[in-house]
């Protein structure tokens, strides 16, 4: 008799990739349940593209390439579930308290990427050194908050956890809810972090909001493996152990300092000197302090693909254009909400770049005119995107002046101008461009 042919024998697995790369996750995973055959395809595929499950309420960045699985609530079966049996196939996960981790421990040994929410020391310490041996990617976020005690599930504790993830002190959580909570006995330290660098290969470290971590664990020969590094309102970040750490961090191409000790912004000079592969720098505070012109000077004298200044006080015209010579491969600049920056800053550093700048953010600056742009667009042809929302400068003429200016016409654009003067525009008559109202 002939044997029964379906379309898994007239595609090939080149041809299936394609046909579920159009599907929604939901649809993907639900498929596997026609029969044996397809629960392999399903599975092949979703091992190697990857799945990651995340929690709205974090406000993640969709992945471009992982398959994402969210978690409507805090539901420590549905999780459970979940990763029994699509654990070969995870790739990145949120863990949001000590029985999660346990579950990720056991069902995802493809592990690559985890952020820890107001998960306590001792449980991040302990376990074993080899569960995760494709770990490549560590988020500390909120592990200094105050800790919720269940003894049982109730409907409040998603609230619960919300407050603690903001780090809210104790006693404001006490008045509200009682008894049903206290504070860590330990936070995040460095040896904790240490611990995580010298048991596993991480080469993107992320640590948000740990009063207690000053870098010390950098200065150890196990960080030479980072190639991303990110501090994040971390009060007590040490700037000389920053300083000792660069002579591990050799292979180094991303930076983020955001509200961080105002000694680092006064000495990053000296930290940026010591990196010269760094590809991809963020760099933000909020109050304006005095700087010389060291640290726009070693900028210029780095070959950054993406700079982010954005909210910056001491980024003036004047900055842009001294560390400006060394942009002429950036790929993306952010000067959101620079108040001293004006289109003479902003139109010298993008003539710098030229054809190798793709993304531009100029938001809420009110200095940005109708003119600027167009000589940006003119003199950097490539751009894919720019943004900008709240400036008062731009009027309703600025789609028509960009497509004087615009040359390349067979790339999309798209223009960013959410709470401007802009309304709209004739697309037949500018096909190149996209509108985007941020709505």
């Amino acid at each position: 008799m002939m044997r029964m042919v379906t379309i898994l024998d007239i595609f090939n697995e080149d041809c299936w990739r394609l046909v579920l790369d159009l599907l929604s996750t939901e649809d993907v995973i639900r498929s596997e349940r026609v029969s044996r055959a397809w629960q392999d395809v399903i599975f092949r595929y979703l091992q190697d593209v990857g799945i990651s499950i995340e929690y709205p309420w974090y406000g993640h960045k969709a992945s471009r390439t992982q398959r994402v699985l969210k978690m409507e609530e805090d539901d420590p079966q549905k999780f459970k579930e979940l990763t029994r049996k699509w654990g070969s196939c995870i790739k990145k996960t949120d863990c949001v308290n000590e029985d999660s981790l346990e579950v990720i421990r056991k069902n995802c040994p493809d592990l690559e990427d985890v952020t820890f929410y107001g998960l306590q020391e001792d449980t991040l310490s302990s376990g074993s050194t080899k569960t995760f041996k494709k770990l490549k990617r560590v988020h500390f976020r909120g592990c200094d908050s105050v800790r919720i005690l269940h003894t049982h599930y109730v409907k409040t504790s998603n609230l619960k956890e919300c407050f603690a993830f903001c780090g809210l002190y104790c006693f404001i959580l006490k008045a509200y809810f009682g008894n049903t909570c206290c504070m860590n006995k330990k936070q995040l330290t460095d040896k904790c972090v240490k611990h995580w660098l010298v048991n596993y290969n991480i080469e993107e470290l992320v640590v948000w909001g740990a009063e207690e971590i000053t870098g010390k664990c950098l200065v150890t020969p196990h960080s030479a493996k980072l190639k991303g590094l990110c501090f994040k309102e971390c009060e007590a970040l040490d700037f000389r152990h920053l300083l000792s750490a660069t002579k591990h961090l050799t292979y180094l191409k991303k930076l983020e300092l955001v509200y961080v000790p105002r000694e680092i912004f006064q000495n990053v000079h000296s930290v940026l000197d010591n990196l010269p592969g760094l590809e991809d720098l963020c760099l933000r505070w909020e109050k304006k302090m005095e700087l010389g012109d060291d640290w726009a000077e070693s900028i210029g004298r780095l070959r950054l693909r993406h700079l982010d200044v954005s909210f910056n006080p001491n980024v003036t015209d004047e900055w842009l254009v001294k560390a400006s010579c060394g942009f002429g491969r950036l790929n993306e600049l952010h000067v959101e909400g620079c108040l001293g920056v004006t289109g003479r800053g902003a139109t010298a550093a993008c003539s710098v770049a030229g054809p190798a700048l793709q993304g531009l953010q100029l938001g809420s600056n009110v200095k940005i005119n109708d003119a600027c742009v167009e000589d940006i667009v003119r003199t950097c042809p490539n751009l894919v995107w720019i943004n900008l929302s709240y400036c008062h400068g731009i009027t309703e003429n600025i789609v028509a002046r960009l497509g004087k200016a615009r040359s390349v016409r067979d790339r999309k654009m798209r223009l960013i101008v959410h709470g401007t003067a802009v309304e709209g525009f004739e697309k037949d008559k500018h096909p190149w461009l996209i509108l985007d109202f941020g709505d």
